[in-house]
């Protein structure tokens, strides 16, 4: 799969996938899942939290919050 190139940001499922100029992903959260050990299919699964690698979102003055 080709990465883009001079990409700042894309939409993912669960929010924006911050990307450098090499389309190498940066500060991208994370939705931890937490599955109880009696979980089964069908079951319902449940967000834990959400986790950014800074512990809290990028500013707005990051080069890749411009525009979107």
């Amino acid at each position: 799969m080709a990465r883009p190139k001079s990409v700042d940001k894309v939409h993912g499922t669960t929010g924006w996938i911050w990307q450098d100029n090499n389309g190498n992903v940066f500060d991208t959260a994370v939705h931890p899942m937490r599955l109880l050990p009696e979980w089964k299919e069908g079951d319902r699964i449940s967000f834990d939290r959400v986790a950014w690698p800074e512990g809290r979102e990028p500013p707005s003055t990051c080069p890749a919050s411009r525009g979107g």
